[in-house]
């Protein structure tokens, strides 16, 4: 819904500003009933939403387990993406994340390596921050420096995906599901 532009209601004297007055106690009485239906509307369906939400989460375990017993079978071993009828299940990996303890240190070290790896890793605004995009991709050729690689980790986590042929993709890692069976 677009928001519309509004225009200001000046009063002209005191019966007109008496007026808006009233108009603004009844507006505010107006809504605090809208709210008071929409929180009571949220709660009426929240049970539904939440039943929905364990039926999906069910199903949803429930394929995992069955791909993780039958996934040679599925995929012929060569792929991690099984086809079916009604859908495709399968894993897949996440784009890699750069997790950094320490920054200002590792960007010392950086600099200390020399201009090459500094115009590799680095990014100067006004200050100077690490470029984990150029560090994910790197393939680990900053991570030779032993103290360096106790501070940057790059992590690339494998997912469970349910794919319906006429819905919406459900996904979660595959490390929190091991943790709800």
């Amino acid at each position: 819904m677009k928001k519309e532009k509004f225009q200001l209601v000046v009063p002209k004297d005191k019966v007109e500003a008496n007026a808006l007055i009233r108009g603004m106690e009844s507006n505010q009485k107006l809504k605090k009933s809208i709210e008071q239906e929409y929180a009571d509307a949220t709660k009426r369906y929240k049970w539904r939403v939440e039943s929905v939400q364990t039926t999906i989460l069910k199903r949803f375990l429930g394929l995992y387990l069955f791909y993780q017993k039958n996934r040679k079978e599925l995929t012929d071993g060569k792929t991690k993406i099984a086809t079916l009828l009604s859908g495709k299940i399968g894993t897949f990996l996440s784009k890699p994340e750069v997790r950094v303890k320490k920054a200002k240190r590792v960007i010392e070290l950086i600099s200390a390596m020399g201009t090459k790896f500094a115009q590799r890793f680095l990014r100067e605004k006004t200050t100077i921050s690490l470029d984990k995009d150029a560090i994910r991709k790197s393939s680990g050729e900053l991570l030779t420096n032993a103290e360096i690689a106790k501070l940057v980790k790059v992590v690339q986590r494998e997912w469970f995906k349910v794919e319906p042929n006429g819905g919406e993709m459900v996904s979660e890692e595959i490390e929190k599901l091991e943790k709800l069976i």
